[in-house]
């Protein structure tokens, strides 16, 4: 359990310096001007992005609602594979088991949220932004 855990804060640790790296590169290159030739003077050439703030938004909760049901369906999982030996004794009943499809509820938001981001960036594309 410590090794998993040690594992689980250096994943953390390098995922928050590659965030931090990025983000500090983005605000440096923002504020950064470049200089032109032409005029002998430096110029910010730093073009912004007119973004779909609402279909952005909604893909955020999607992606939310995914998490929470595929906790769910892990719960499920382990739930049943920690009860199936008990479930095979005779005369050994677990009572009602709500099958509710997390799992396939998981799969199909997640599908909503491929679609949402195919829709997001073909916005961006009507909008004049492309990426190389």
């Amino acid at each position: 359990l410590r090794r998993a855990r040690l594992g689980l804060i250096c994943g953390i640790a390098t995922v928050g310096m590659v965030f931090i790296s990025l983000t500090s590169a983005y605000i440096f290159r923002r504020g950064l001007p470049t200089f032109q030739g032409e005029s002998n003077s430096y110029v910010r050439d730093w073009g912004s992005v007119d973004l779909p703030w609402v279909l952005l938004g909604i893909n955020t909760v999607i992606l939310l609602f995914s998490s929470i049901t595929m906790e769910l369906a892990r719960r499920k999982a382990a739930r049943q594979a920690a009860l199936a030996p008990v479930s095979s004794i005779p005369g050994i009943s677990l009572g009602d088991e709500k099958n509710f499809p997390w799992l396939g509820i998981t799969v199909v938001l997640g599908f909503a949220f491929l679609i949402g981001q195919w829709l997001a960036w073909s916005a961006m594309h009507t909008r004049g932004f492309f990426v190389y």
